[in-house]
């Protein structure tokens, strides 16, 4: 974007199947009847039994970019059920995005401190404080699911010169809800876990 003629750039964290993976479980494995059924299972269930899913279905995306691998479900045992591999599901999402921004402060010397997060998964309490404790940032959310409209608007607001400035628009800042860490152990640990899954059968030849 370029702005009185200084351009601004932007990373993405381009994850092939993160709210897609709710879709994947409600219309491919049918073990679910609406996303929002997600909601009280992450709550119900404290942990994935052991379950890690990597939902590589179209490739591994950002940070790693093998396009050509597959989708996985590991950790499969007998007292393994659906709601498990909800969780685990759900719990890929959280996992893929630290991955994402581990890898932007490491390799890009980027730090990052609060993040923003819109989407149908805002609707997940839950979930979010879970992402919430393994990036450990404050994330906040609002009750306009889709900001990317809403920032279309902000940003034909200054390409109209309806608005002049990155600064005059602020005044359109929309009312956030902050969730703050909580420091839980199991959840960095089970997060180490799935990155060692990801390493032993996607990264390490």
């Amino acid at each position: 974007m370029f702005l009185k003629n200084k351009p601004y750039y932007s990373y993405e964290c381009l994850i092939n199947y993160a709210g897609a993976t709710v879709s994947w479980l409600k219309d491919n494995l049918k073990i679910i009847n609406s996303p929002n059924e997600t909601n009280k299972i992450f709550k119900e269930v404290s942990t994935s039994n052991g379950v890690f899913v990597i939902p590589a279905f179209v490739g591994l995306s950002s940070p790693h970019w093998i396009p050509e691998c597959k989708g996985m479900i590991y950790g499969l045992s007998p007292s393994v059920n659906k709601k498990h591999i909800i969780r685990a599901s759900l719990e890929s999402i959280a996992f893929q995005i630290k991955d994402y921004l581990d890898d932007l402060e490491k390799n890009k010397k980027i730090k990052y401190n609060d993040i923003f997060i819109d989407g149908g998964m805002i609707n997940n309490i839950d979930f979010i404080q879970f992402l919430t404790n393994i990036l450990n940032r404050k994330i906040y959310i609002t009750n306009f699911q889709d900001m990317s409209s809403y920032g279309a608007l902000i940003m034909g607001l200054l390409g109209m010169n309806i608005s002049s400035s990155l600064k005059d628009i602020k005044k359109f800042k929309q009312k956030y809800i902050t969730f703050i860490p909580v420091k839980k152990n199991n959840d960095i640990t089970i997060y180490n876990e799935w990155k060692n899954v990801l390493f032993k059968h996607y990264l390490k030849n």
